[in-house]
């Protein structure tokens, strides 16, 4: 706890390439948090999101032509 993420990581919010169940890749952003319970144990929550770029809603019609 307590590094820094490269900037080009995934973890500093970088988009990635995951693959979907039927094989399609899927640009994400993923957000990781980390905490500590009073017991010492670390649990780490993982978000998978689109891209930022892709909420819009303009490029979500567009993605959603493509497909």
């Amino acid at each position: 706890m307590g590094l820094v993420p490269p900037a080009s990581g995934c973890r500093a919010g970088a988009p990635v390439r995951l693959l979907r169940a039927n094989g399609a890749a899927m640009a994400a952003t993923v957000r990781v948090s980390t905490s500590e319970d009073a017991e010492g144990s670390i649990q780490h929550a993982v978000q998978v999101r689109p891209p930022d770029a892709l909420c819009a809603p303009a490029e979500l019609a567009r993605a959603r032509s493509t497909l």
